[in-house]
């Protein structure tokens, strides 16, 4: 079952719904943080690396179409307590229609092997680590542009609930970025706060956004929804019905890659 298209005038008011988005907040987060960490590492396949604002540089991984013209630079940015390959699929389908993708692992994520027991782990991050990511991300968004090759209007990021806050933070803040892609994204999450941030500073002109959620998660649902109307005809809204999060509503029967990249070669 496809999903369907919400229009950007969509609203929800009244005190009873916001008493049960504030009372849905903390128990979405928490269930959502414990379903995101994985049973079982799987093994990555990177072939670069990005410098970070932390201790040891960022493992990636750069797909870049063999043949045809690049036609545009793509970021993925992954979930809390996840890693990137969750966007392996992903990255190839975006590859075999001439996009270049680079994909990375946050700092602390997949939590540090033994050999490794000085890095960081972001089970232990308080909330100045997490705003620490943001600049990562921006350095990973200049990184892809110059591996890719490409100008900020064919630059562009997806990102799924943490990685999803990650994204417009650096939209907003930094800008270099033409379209977003936002799984799942969060109205708060590690108090990383995107209400706070759109009411300080002003989306970068000419920025669009699509927003894609599921509407079995009722705090994510309602924090996109709010989200669009922070974001207005900037933003348009996909929804889909099957109580996914984030990297996991890309599983290739719900029309959500052929939904991104149509957003992408509009």
């Amino acid at each position: 079952m496809r999903g369907r298209i919400v229009p950007a005038g969509t609203k929800f008011i009244g005190v009873l719904l916001s008493a049960i988005f504030v009372f849905v907040q903390s128990i979405a987060l928490g269930q959502a943080e414990k379903k995101t960490v994985p049973e079982k590492e799987t093994a990555s396949e990177e072939n670069c690396s990005i410098p970070s604002v932390f201790e040891y540089p960022l493992r990636c991984r750069l797909d870049v179409p063999e043949e045809g013209k690049v036609k545009g630079g793509v970021l993925l940015i992954h979930m809390l307590g996840r890693h990137m390959d969750d966007y392996r699929t992903f990255a190839r389908f975006l590859k075999s229609r001439n996009y270049c993708v680079l994909s990375f692992n946050l700092p602390g994520h997949p939590p540090p092997s033994e050999e490794e027991e000085n890095a960081p782990d972001w089970r232990s991050f308080g909330t100045p680590q997490y705003a620490k990511m943001v600049f990562d991300v921006k350095s990973a968004l200049q990184e892809m542009k110059k591996q890719c090759n490409v100008e900020t209007a064919r630059a562009y990021m997806v990102g799924a609930e943490l990685g999803a806050t990650l994204a417009l933070w650096v939209t907003v803040r930094y800008g270099g970025v033409s379209k977003v892609v936002l799984l799942s994204p969060p109205l708060v999450i590690k108090r990383l706060d995107v209400q706070a941030l759109l009411k300080t500073y002003t989306v970068p002109q000419g920025v669009k956004f699509l927003i894609i959620t599921d509407t079995g998660h009722t705090y994510f649902y309602f924090s996109a929804l709010k989200l669009q109307t922070f974001l207005g005809e900037t933003a348009k809204m996909y929804t889909i019905s099957r109580n996914l999060l984030g990297t996991f509503m890309l599983r290739g029967d719900l029309g959500v890659e052929e939904k991104i990249l149509s957003f992408l070669e509009d």
